[in-house]
């Protein structure tokens, strides 16, 4: 199987956007910082790998509009689970 040198580019945007993403938690990681991590890519362009990323199931978009912020799903469902832990604690 061989690959194109842009399907290659775009398997390294990718991973160098969800290595951010999983370097910015707790906070998460908002589009204009997407942005400059990859300054030579267009908006769409970074939204497009974002969108591959949660497609995935790698990352979770958390919010809306200029205040949405991506997390890495792993942090997400870590979080899920510790808040039913504390839940079941409480109940007991």
């Amino acid at each position: 199987m061989t690959f194109s040198e842009r399907q290659i580019d775009e398997w390294l945007d990718g991973k160098l956007l969800l290595r951010h993403i999983e370097e910015s938690v707790p906070a998460g990681t908002r589009m204009a910082e997407l942005l400059q991590v990859l300054p030579g890519l267009g908006r769409n362009q970074v939204f497009g790998l974002l969108s591959e990323l949660r497609d995935e199931g790698r990352v979770y978009v958390e919010g809306q509009r200029r205040w949405a912020r991506c997390l890495p799903v792993a942090i997400a469902r870590r979080e899920d689970g510790a808040a039913t832990a504390n839940e079941s604690k409480e109940e007991a």
